[in-house]
């Protein structure tokens, strides 16, 4: 990975190999989330190759962003035939307390996935990179895919709820013109009393410093869903319940251990799925 960042004003351009501006799971760093992996995958790429502009409105408290990204160089595909997205996303703290224990944030987040030499796909782990695909469409011939995603974080000192949802309209009329769908909502009680502080620069939640010279412990309770069925397509569906402990040896050190119950209905498929994920990350 490797991007440039250029200061114009009160304005930022960015070009390289980049997250796409889109979805607060994908842009918060991974080790400060109250959860240990992602579920919307199927709805963005973790990397991609493209410019982006962004800044800050409202005295700070409102952040925007919005790039185009085209992976050729990374494919066998020429330019014109590789598909090219269109991202953006905007967001405003709604309130924050004097203390900064206190907030509420919204955000929103408009995306247009362009198809490869004709052809689209969208495919999901259930929360753990060593999984396989559970959820997954595979090759279908389409246009484009629009992508709508409306983001919440409500937090109150040492508790915070997260939210997000998204829905993929694709111009695919050969499949029924498909939509596709996906929402998570995460619940988190940092049992030593610490809370995250908000971070305005980049319209999400910071990680945690503990006040104990032990660290700080964090539980964190969440439910996510995946449809990828529609019209034609059958990617199948996916609802899952996660249980998460986190503790944070220091503000850098973070281990995780989580336990999830996914169940999984795909073609003539009914599956039920057990997961014990440990984790541990440096934020450096």
């Amino acid at each position: 990975d490797m991007k440039v960042g250029i200061p114009l004003g009160q304005t930022k351009l960015t070009i390289g190999k980049q997250k796409q501006p889109f979805s607060y799971e994908l842009l918060a760093l991974s080790v400060i989330l109250p959860h240990q992996e992602r579920i919307l995958s199927p709805f963005f790429v973790t990397r991609s190759i493209g410019a982006q502009l962004s800044g800050l409105l409202a005295g700070d408290r409102m952040t925007w962003a919005a790039g185009v990204f085209n992976d050729w160089l990374d494919t066998d595909l020429e330019r014109e035939e590789n598909g090219t997205d269109y991202a953006g996303r905007l967001t405003g703290l709604v309130y924050e307390s004097p203390s900064r224990t206190d907030y509420l944030h919204f955000g929103l987040g408009l995306r247009r996935v362009g198809a490869d030499d004709g052809v689209l796909r969208f495919s999901g782990r259930p929360e753990s990179n060593v999984a396989d695909k559970y959820v997954d469409t595979g090759n279908f011939a389409g246009d484009h895919a629009d992508e709508l995603l409306v983001e919440l974080l409500w937090s109150h000192r040492q508790f915070s709820l997260l939210a997000e949802r998204v829905e993929a309209h694709v111009d695919a009329p050969a499949s029924g013109d498909p939509r596709f769908s996906g929402y998570y909502g995460t619940a988190s009680w940092i049992l030593t009393g610490e809370s995250r502080p908000y971070v305005r620069a980049s319209g999400y939640a910071g990680g945690l410093s503990p006040l104990r010279r032990w660290g700080a412990l964090e539980f964190a309770l969440r439910y996510s869903h995946l449809d990828l069925t529609d019209g034609a397509i059958d990617g199948g569906e996916l609802d899952k319940w996660s249980y998460n402990l986190s503790w944070w040896a220091s503000a850098q050190w973070k281990i995780g251990l989580s336990y999830g119950d996914a169940d999984l209905d795909r073609g003539d498929l009914t599956g039920d799925t057990k997961i014990l994920l440990a984790r541990i990350q440096w934020l450096y």
